[in-house]
């Protein structure tokens, strides 16, 4: 096994119905997902965490189950076709992150 060569993979299920205010949408889904990542990145003990642990990149996506595919909703063009290429935060060694794909 080469070094390195292990990723943690964290699975969050959206939940299906916003409490009292029904079904949840794709755009409800996205806002909920951003909301998480920006906690995770922006939290300043996490942000220090992640540095002092030597983590460089986060990759993520916003998938669903009932695709075939490993889509991403945050990557959505015109057409409204999502990409399978995943979203990356860069952990920077200085205090601020880079979050240019969020």
């Amino acid at each position: 096994m080469k070094p390195g060569g292990f990723r943690l993979h964290i699975d969050i299920e959206i939940p299906e119905n916003k409490i009292g205010e029904g079904p949840c949408s794709e755009q409800d889904a996205i806002e909920t997902s951003k909301k998480i990542i920006n906690y995770l990145i922006d939290n300043y003990h996490s942000a220090k965490v992640l540095r002092e642990l030597n983590v460089q990149n986060v990759n993520y996506r916003l998938g669903h189950d009932m695709d075939k595919q490993k889509s991403n909703y945050f990557k959505k063009n015109a057409n409204g076709h999502v990409d399978n290429k995943k979203s990356k935060i860069v952990i920077s060694p200085e205090i601020s992150v880079d979050k240019s794909e969020i």
